[in-house]
């Protein structure tokens, strides 16, 4: 009874359409008690569905960090032992061979796992995966780096950042399928 009304002639300060006075003045939480109806689900953009995007995201952070990593050793790696085939076979008058034939040999093991994969690893290979079968198409982002080590690691023209953010957005896609992205 102390309370002027509210605007357009209200009561309790409350628009004449807004949902509070719909239901009746009750307030935002309604008669479900937690919000968002009776269902008992958060309304969205409630406080849980923010916190489990910020941990998906930290999960596909911390993964595609370990990814990129294990794609830096492996390409260091395999770049060691090709430098050490060079040097042996310029000992033995076969530097300028072993200079061409270790890239082709990384673009034939590479051509070989992306014919594995069900093709391009392009935009197109994707249906050539899936008419495989689910192997293929799970199988397919392992390929992906190991066709990218093959070809960063034995001297082919390739920058590392195509493959790391191939492996970040395979992961994610990875991890869309899972229940912390749900």
């Amino acid at each position: 009874a102390g309370r002027p009304p509210g605007p357009g002639g209200g009561s309790a300060g409350l628009a004449p359409c807004s949902p509070e006075r719909r239901r009746g003045g009750r307030g935002r939480r309604g008669a479900g008690g937690r919000g968002g109806g009776s269902d008992g689900r958060a309304p969205p953009g409630a406080p849980g569905e923010e916190v489990a995007a910020l941990a998906a995201g930290c999960w596909v952070g911390l993964l595609t960090g370990a990814g990129v990593s294990a794609l830096n050793l492996l390409d260091e790696g395999l770049l060691q032992l090709c430098d050490s085939a060079r040097l042996v076979a310029g000992g033995r008058g076969l530097g300028a061979v072993a200079v061409v034939v270790l890239p082709v040999f990384g673009g034939l093991g590479a051509a070989a796992l992306r014919e594995i994969a069900g093709g391009d690893f392009g935009e197109g290979g994707e249906e050539a995966a899936e008419s495989k079968g689910s192997p293929a198409k799970a199988a397919r982002p392992w390929l992906r780096a190991g066709a990218a080590v093959l070809t960063l690691g034995t001297g082919s023209s390739l920058g590392p950042e195509g493959p790391s953010v191939d492996i970040g957005r395979d992961w994610a896609l990875f991890l869309n399928g899972t229940a912390l992205f749900r």
